[in-house]
């Protein structure tokens, strides 16, 4: 069920005590950030608990956890705790690369020339705000020269600027990575990263955040986690909606994030690509309707597609197992279809078996080589297919139906039968058929010289 909040916050809640979790959605991952609220006093200790919450999680970096899916029944709970001060890691690999910031509908430039992860093991030091408790990537937070977190101040903590400017300009909820605004006020960094219209100035910096191109269109969105919460709000908000189809739901990136919606990198122009609850269960549904694959040997025959990316019935020729390696990128994605020619240590050691957890190298299609972490082996059987015209293709099982499985539809609409005749004439058993005619035009010349040919 999709979280709403129907209310706004009860601005009495003073403390802990009073943040009570109720039963059913209205209030799922509401209630637990009602001291977060903007409508409500500006709230310096649940400002910092909440940060500190955020820093306890994987990848401790309050930027890069829009990354990490947010598991509303499992984790909302523990914030209406209280949080001593986080023990995190020195540094640990950000989700975001340098590019990630570059990606912008707004930003013309949108190259990136140069790296601000200098660790061979692509690891960016850990800065923890001795104020705000914010923790955040130096690399993230545009500080990759700084190394210790030790007595560091974020930008808006040393900034001067009062408790009730500190508030993103796009969203409606407090804590969280801050950067300054190119009209003076401030706005999160996940915010800014998620609309496409929003772009940083200097971007080595990750700041200023202009969000001079946002259109009017989307400052009439309306946030459907906290509809009646951001009326409350004096200054305009900015929301995302799904990437998902022609999705129209519309959230804040705070909101959405809180409520257990799925971010991911995306490409350009579109910086993260938002799921919605609503396909994100539809997702959960379809993976759970997973065929059962049986047994295919040599000699037997199956439907599988061809290069010229149609699908045709074949002959199982060979059957080899082979291992692939599975990754996780630095930037969020992953891949568990590598070959082990194409993963070497960071020592550049090809065909080794590495260990779950460690640093690699991955060369990719287009050439290029990138950082990943190795995180397992598969073990897979790949078929090769010999089509009716001499032609083979390898492929994995699930790309594969064997006679007594049913083809989907999908695969149906593009089959096609292999045949040394171009063309068939009509004879006296054809069916007639009642529906409108095949209007295709018949290049009469060539029937004929084909003909005239047999």
């Amino acid at each position: 069920a999709q979280a709403i909040l129907t209310t706004p916050p009860d601005i009495s809640l003073k403390t802990d005590r009073d943040i009570v979790i109720t039963s059913g959605p209205d209030n799922l991952f509401a209630t637990p950030l009602s001291r977060l609220w903007q409508c409500r006093p500006y709230d310096v200790d649940a400002i910092r608990n909440y940060n500190r919450f955020m820093s306890r999680r994987y990848p401790y970096c309050s930027i890069c956890s829009i990354l990490q899916r947010f598991d509303v029944e499992k984790e909302m709970h523990t914030l209406c705790q209280h949080f001593s001060v986080s023990v995190v890691p020195d540094r640990t690999a950000p989700m975001f690369t340098d590019e990630s910031f570059t990606v912008s509908a707004s930003n013309t430039k949108g190259i990136c020339d140069y790296t601000s992860v200098d660790d061979a093991g692509g690891s960016s030091p850990l800065l923890h705000c001795s104020k705000c408790q914010v923790c955040v990537h130096a690399s993230c937070y545009g500080n990759p020269d700084i190394v210790s977190s030790q007595d560091w101040i974020c930008s808006a903590c040393s900034s001067g600027s009062s408790q009730d400017q500190l508030c993103c300009t796009l969203c409606c909820l407090n804590g969280g990575a801050l950067a300054p605004t190119s009209n003076g006020c401030w706005a999160h960094i996940v915010c800014a990263l998620a609309i496409r219209e929003v772009f940083f100035v200097d971007v080595r910096k990750r700041a200023p955040v202009d969000i001079s191109k946002i259109p009017a269109s989307r400052y009439k969105l309306k946030c459907s986690l906290c509809a009646s919460v951001s009326s409350k709000i004096h200054h305009k908000t900015a929301c995302v909606q799904c990437s998902v189809g022609k999705c129209m739901t519309a959230f804040h990136v705070s909101c959405a994030y809180s409520a257990g919606i799925r971010f991911e990198v995306s490409d350009w122009p579109v910086p993260i690509h938002v799921t919605c609850l609503k396909h994100l269960s539809i997702d959960s549904k379809q993976k759970k309707h997973v065929r059962e694959l049986a047994d295919l040997n040599v000699d037997h025959r199956v439907v599988a597609k061809h290069k010229n990316k149609r699908f045709y019935w074949g002959t199982v020729v060979d059957v080899i197992r082979s291992r692939l390696y599975a990754v996780d990128f630095d930037d969020g994605s992953y891949s568990e279809d590598l070959l082990p020619g194409d993963v070497e240590g960071l020592g550049g050691v090809k065909n080794t078996l590495p260990k779950n957890g460690d640093r690699v190298h991955v060369q990719w299609s287009d050439g290029a080589m990138y950082k990943a972490t190795f995180r397992k082996v598969i073990i897979q059987d790949l078929y090769t297919i010999e089509f009716e015209d001499g032609s083979q293709q390898q492929t994995t099982r699930e790309q594969l139906w064997g006679e007594a499985e049913d083809i989907p539809k999908r695969v149906k609409n593009k089959m096609s039968q292999a045949t040394d005749m171009k063309f068939e004439l009509l004879d006296d058993k054809s069916p007639v058929c009642d529906g409108p005619r095949n209007k295709t035009k018949v290049n009469y010349k060539q029937m004929i010289q084909h003909i005239e040919q047999s």
